[in-house]
Formats: C-alpha cells, structure tokens, sequence
C-alpha cells in the first residue's frame, strides 16, 4: 500500500521488518521485489539478495532484475566488488532476458570504472549478438561506458532522435538522460522529461525508478 502511494522510506521500512523478522520462511518474491527497488544501502541489499540466492530454491531467471538493479546501483554507489560479483551471476543467468544488453554493458561501466578490465563484456557483444552494420546498437554501448553526465546527455539526444520509438532500449537510454540531469541539478529538466517518459513509455520496467527522481 506505502508503495503505491509513492511512500518510499514507509515501504521499505515494512520490508526490512519482514525480513528481520521472516524465521524459517521462505521469501515472499513480491516484497523482495519491492524492497530492491526501495533499499538504498547497497551492502544491505547484496547481503539480502545474497542470501536469497544462495540459500532457496527460487528460480535465478526470477531474479534477473533483481541483479540488474544491484548493478545499477553498485555502478552509482561505486562498490564495485559488489558489481562485479553480481555481474558473473547476471550473465549467466539472463542471456535471453530483454535486460541483458543493458546489463552488459552496465557491468562493462564498472570494469571500466574500476580499472579492472579491457571491457571483455563489450567485446562479447559485438562478436556474438551484434552484426557490425547495426549502429543503434554500437551507440547504446558507447553510452553504456559514458560517465560524464554532459556527454551521457549529448549521445542520448542524439540517440533518441533517431531512434525515440524504433528502438526497443529507448526507454533506457531515456532513463539514463534524465539520471545525468538529475545529477547536474537540472530539477525543472527532469521534472518536464519524467512527465514525457511515464507518457510515453508507461508499461517501462524504469517507470518506478523515473517515478522516484
């Protein structure tokens, strides 16, 4: 109910309380669901994914988004060891997901952030999934390497432009602009895109996470 109503801080306390509290019993995937959305400290989220993970008998392909948020925020709170981690399971567990593009190449922004790799998840995609030819797809991994904010916002208008409803990763890039926005402080920017996005893109799985901005 909290989470409906936009209560955040309130769902995510009623979450954390089941969690604490759950004993023996197994999760509940709908406030797991809800509370990876809502959980801030990504250690306590690992944690928790962690053990859902290692210790139930839950199907991993139900748990792909549940990955690809802990890499998000991994990216953003820069633990990337947690990134990392995360990031083995994800491509193995998601390589017929419509998330695992972007997963890719979100694990590729913490290799490279970190220092640590030569982008090898990149390089998978451009010699397994991509034919050489398709330039939307080359530009969505060049702004999944990006982390300055006015370069992220500069490929993804240029993105959008040509691709706003042709391709099926509008959304995300749609996403990611209005996040570097929200970076640079821009609130009256972000205000007017969100409002576009939930127009345009109301059945996106990042509407929560526009919602939220």
């Amino acid at each position: 109910m909290f989470y409906m109503r936009g209560k955040y801080k309130e769902t995510l306390k009623v979450c954390q309380e089941y969690i604490k509290n759950r004993g023996s019993n197994p999760y509940d995937y709908r406030i797991i669901n809800i509370y990876t959305e809502t959980e801030t400290d990504i250690k306590h989220l690992d944690k928790t994914i962690e053990d859902v993970y290692t210790n139930t008998k839950l199907d991993k392909r139900k748990m792909i988004l549940w990955m690809y948020i802990l890499l998000d925020k991994a990216l953003i709170s820069e633990q990337y060891s947690i990134g990392l981690k995360w990031g083995k399971r994800f491509k193995k567990h998601a390589k017929r997901s419509k998330l695992f593009y972007q997963g890719v190449y979100l694990i590729a922004c913490i290799k490279y952030s970190e220092k640590v790799s030569n982008l090898l998840a990149i390089n998978h995609i451009l010699t397994r999934n991509l034919p050489k030819t398709n330039k939307e797809k080359f530009t969505l991994l060049k702004i999944g390497q990006l982390s300055n904010d006015d370069q992220i916002i500069w490929e993804a208008n240029s993105f959008l432009k040509k691709y706003y409803f042709k391709s099926e990763f509008s959304d995300f890039i749609f996403f990611k602009m209005i996040q570097s926005y929200k970076n640079k402080n821009r609130e009256a920017k972000v205000q007017k895109l969100k409002k576009i996005f939930l127009r345009d893109f109301p059945d996106s799985i990042f509407s929560n996470r526009i919602a939220r901005l």
